[in-house]
């Protein structure tokens, strides 16, 4: 599967979820684990305690500092957190034209089967 596929995939999947997020910030799914993020706008950091979860970046950019280490990830990237973890995160990249929109699947059982 090449990498333009896959983000053509990707962008076919924010165009379907955009007209549901209708709100910033996080919106619950009806499927207890899977929520989605939204801005069209960059945030402040905030300090968050991220919980087990795959995030993936459909559209945008997210910055984190885990402990004195940044990590950037954008669209095609992906963040496996295997344990609850202190960070510090903002959007970086959102505006109204082309807004942030992530998804993540959290694990509450807090430990990955």
């Amino acid at each position: 599967m090449s990498d333009q596929y896959l983000a053509q995939r990707m962008a076919d999947l924010t165009q379907r979820l955009l007209p549901l997020l209708t709100k910033e910030d996080l919106t619950q799914t009806a499927i207890a684990d899977i929520s989605l993020m939204h801005r069209s706008n960059p945030s402040q950091a905030r300090p968050i305690i991220y919980r087990p979860a795959v995030c993936f970046m459909l559209q945008g950019a997210k910055e984190l500092l885990v402990g004195n280490t940044k990590v950037t990830y954008e669209q095609m990237n992906y963040l496996l957190i295997p344990v609850m973890l202190p960070v510090s995160g903002r959007v970086s990249q959102a505006s109204p034209d082309t807004p942030y929109v992530g998804l993540s699947f959290k694990n509450n059982q807090y430990a990955f089967m």
